[in-house]
């Protein structure tokens, strides 16, 4: 899939006001082709929230949501920080 990405990319070279976004949560396994200098005039690297910023995203995704009585989302963001915790492989089951 990479090449016909690449070829379809280096066809739009010619054409103005293109935008081609991407996005992955595994960037060193991305293809060196498609980093390959002025391929693209930006990569940003947003990285893994922290636990307040991913209560605030929590906050904002459910805030039209009706939610039970008992659903704390403050637990719920240290909950999904734990579980997605980037520097271990673990489960982390124990700690609940």
């Amino acid at each position: 899939m990479t090449p016909q990405l690449i070829t379809l990319m280096d066809g739009l070279k010619n054409r103005l006001d293109v935008v081609v976004m991407g996005a992955t949560t595994s960037p060193n396994s991305i293809d060196p082709a498609l980093r390959r200098f002025e391929r693209f005039e930006w990569e940003i690297d947003i990285g893994i929230p922290t636990p307040l910023e991913r209560l605030a995203i929590i906050r904002s995704s459910t805030k039209n949501m009706t939610l039970a009585d008992d659903v704390d989302l403050e637990d719920v963001s240290v909950v999904l920080c734990v579980v997605f915790d980037p520097l271990t492989s673990s489960s982390h089951a124990d700690r609940f």
